[in-house]
């Protein structure tokens, strides 16, 4: 009886300590892209119209380096490619070519968004 009592006092304290209060899970912190609206056809090809695929560069006459950036899936499958030039990361030869100053800011965040969104083409 003895043994009985102990080994229940002991399921009694094993069950009370592992007892605990669900907490809910933590609420994700909002990133820049929550906040912005990126569409490929008014936000992405502009960026690309006005400053890559100008000229001799990837234009579908230039194709420098052998890239040319004139529609969707040419732009998406280099995407990552693109922006890090673009963001002139270490490793990647800055675009625009010849410019010393990086593309603004809400630019380079419309296309890390874009990037981010699995690169729709909408």
């Amino acid at each position: 009886m003895r043994n009985l009592i102990f080994i229940s006092g002991i399921a009694l304290a094993i069950g009370l300590a592992s007892c605990h209060k669900d907490k809910a899970a933590p609420t994700p912190e909002p990133t820049p892209c929550d906040s912005i609206q990126v569409s490929f056809a008014n936000d992405i090809q502009p960026i690309f119209d006005n400053n890559c695929n100008t000229g001799s560069c990837h234009s579908s006459t230039g194709q420098a380096d052998g890239r040319v950036y004139v529609n969707h899936g040419q732009i998406a499958a280099d995407a990552e490619v693109c922006y890090s030039a673009m963001n002139h990361e270490a490793g990647f030869t800055a675009m625009p070519l010849g410019n010393p100053t990086k593309l603004p800011d809400s630019l380079l965040n419309k296309m890390n968004c874009w990037i981010q969104d699995g690169k729709p083409n909408n």
